[in-house]
This record gives structure tokens, C-alpha cells and sequence, in this order.
């Protein structure tokens, strides 16, 4: 339970998904990192964020936490390995389901910021970065239901202990992304933005699903 709540810190800290629709078919988008968040490769900026979890508003961070034994899968615009962050956890790059981008590798940097400070926030942890938002922060709902199944089937068939995050909202409710999330929810703690948009979350999806653990 512990982690599941800093999955939540690390939605917060990364500016939860706004609502966004280009087109009938493009219905997440999350942002990009803002300046106010700092370099989202550097480590301190990371400690900033997290900075009063640890009782000392010292500008730094003491993991008091451990992700050992749990499986964290970031669904978001890839990770970047090399980031300073990912020292002393197990990141992995899961697949790609964007068209065009044959890796998970992040080419938009919020997939990092939000690996980033989960992993910094419970060191140990196993991280699985698994890309469904493209090089301008967009992605599909075909992406999100694919990616939700590739976790479904991994969770189950290895006995992982698994949390989800993922940050992205639709432009609207859809039932097949509800159900596609509530299906995972079997397996894994699904942690999902609220949207940032000042609407009613429940409205959207899959921040609506009520077997979600959504962060306003």
C-alpha cells in the first residue's frame, strides 16, 4: 500500500494528464514537462518534488520505503535507462504500442519524470516502461486497451506483485477502456490521473472506473 501511495505522489508531482482531442481518434495527451518541474533528467529535481515526504524540508530525499518484490508498469511515453534516477532500481523497457516507435524508449520525457520519481521514491523497485504516448505526448485509445492487456497477461501469468500507473485521460467516457481497466484491476493496483481539467473525473476515462484508484 505503501508504494501504491507514491505512484500517487509521482502523478502529482508530474502534472496529471489534461483532457485533449486532435482528432476522433487522438484522445489522451499528457504534458510536457514543465520548467517549474525542472530538467526532468536531473535527479534533484526529482528530490524537490518528493521533498516533504520525508519530514525535512531540506531540498533532498531519504527513501524510507523499499519497492522490493513489486512491479511497477508505467504507461506513458517510454523511459529513458540512463537517467541518474534509475541507479538503484531494475528498469526494464517494456513494448511499444505506438505506431511508428519500435521501442519504448522516451522520446517526450514525461514517461521518465513519473519512472523517475517512483524510482527514487522506493528504491529497489522493478520499473517496466511501456510506451503509448508518441514524441508529441499523444496517444491513442487502441494503444492504452493493447498496453492494458500486455500487463493483464504478464501479472497473471508470472504471479507478480503489479501496480499500473498511468497518467493519460480520454477526451471522453469510453466503456471498452472502463472495462479494459477494470479487468486489470484482477491483477494489479491501477493508479490513474483525474485529468487536471477542474471536470467531473468520473466522466472520463478510465479516471470513471470505480475500481481504479483515481488521483484528483
Amino acid at each position: 500500500m505503501a508504494l501504491c501511495i507514491l505512484v500517487l505522489v509521482a502523478i502529482l508531482c508530474a502534472s496529471s494528464a489534461s483532457a485533449h482531442a486532435q482528432n476522433n481518434a487522438t484522445i489522451f495527451r499528457v504534458p510536457k514537462p514543465a520548467p517549474s518541474q525542472g530538467d526532468w533528467r536531473d535527479a534533484s529535481a526529482i528530490d524537490a518534488c518528493l521533498d516533504s515526504l520525508d519530514g525535512a524540508l531540506d531540498g533532498a530525499y531519504d527513501a524510507t520505503f523499499t519497492g522490493r518484490g513489486t512491479h511497477v508498469f508505467v504507461l506513458d511515453s517510454g523511459c529513458l535507462p540512463t537517467h541518474i534516477s534509475f541507479r538503484n532500481v531494475n528498469i526494464t523497457l517494456g513494448p511499444s504500442f505506438v505506431s511508428g516507435a519500435p521501442t519504448s524508449l522516451d522520446d517526450f520525457g514525461h514517461g521518465t519524470l513519473v519512472a523517475s520519481i517512483i524510482a527514487r521514491a522506493s528504491p529497489n523497485v522493478h520499473i517496466e516502461c511501456v510506451k503509448v504516448f508518441d514524441a508529441n505526448g499523444n496517444g491513442f485509445v487502441a494503444y492504452v486497451e493493447d498496453a492494458m492487456a500486455y500487463v493483464k497477461q504478464r501479472c497473471a501469468s508470472t504471479e507478480l506483485r503489479c501496480i499500473v500507473n498511468f497518467s493519460g485521460v480520454s477526451s471522453t467516457s469510453s466503456g471498452a477502456l472502463n472495462d479494459a481497466a477494470a479487468q486489470l484491476t484482477s491483477v494489479a493496483a491501477v493508479v490513474v490521473a483525474a485529468g487536471n481539467s477542474q471536470a467531473n473525473a468520473c466522466n472520463f476515462s478510465p479516471a470513471g472506473e470505480a475500481s481504479v484508484l483515481t488521483v484528483a
